[in-house]
Parts: structure tokens; sequence; C-alpha cells
């Protein structure tokens, strides 16, 4: 199960899915700027500005995202999270 908390509206920078909410399995974690975030719609990663808006990473922030072994592993795992979800959801089971 996630844990999720409100965020002022912001679009997924990539496929523009409307987001009023960021978690994650960590019931403690909050949003912060600087975050990354996926999308539960493309799976993208994008990071949080100061206003909590979401914006395209930068060439040295993927670069720090592909050598960062622990955060593809998160990734990975949170990617895998949304696909299955896509397939419950798919077959009416929320």
């Amino acid at each position: 199960m996630l844990n999720s908390t409100p965020i002022p509206p912001t679009n997924c920078p990539y496929c523009l899915r409307k987001m009023n909410r960021a978690g994650g399995p960590d019931p403690a974690a909050r949003p912060f700027p600087g975050a990354f975030v996926i999308c539960m719609k493309c799976s993208e990663i994008s990071m949080m500005n100061d206003d909590l808006s979401l914006r395209k990473l930068t060439a040295e922030e993927l670069d720090e995202v592909r050598n960062n072994g622990d955060l593809q592993h998160q990734i990975a795992n949170f990617r895998g999270f949304i696909l299955w979800r896509k397939k419950m959801e798919a077959h009416g089971k929320n």
C-alpha cells in the first residue's frame, strides 16, 4: 500500500496527467523540492520544483539516476508496482 500526501495540482511533464497527491511506501515520507517522482500513468521520472510542481530531469539529474544503483532498484520496484496496479485495474480489481 502506498502512503500519499496532498500537493498543489500539477501535471506530469511527460504525459500531462493531473496529479494532486504524491507519496510512496514510507508513511513518514513527505513530498519535498528536489524529490524524484514517478508518474503512475506513464512511469516517467520527474523532479519536484520548489513549489512542488513537476519538471523533466536535467541531463545531470538523469545521469545521477543512471549511476545510482539503489535509486535504480527503487525505480524498478515502483515501476513494477505501477504495472501490477494497471493489470489489477484492467481486471476490475482495485
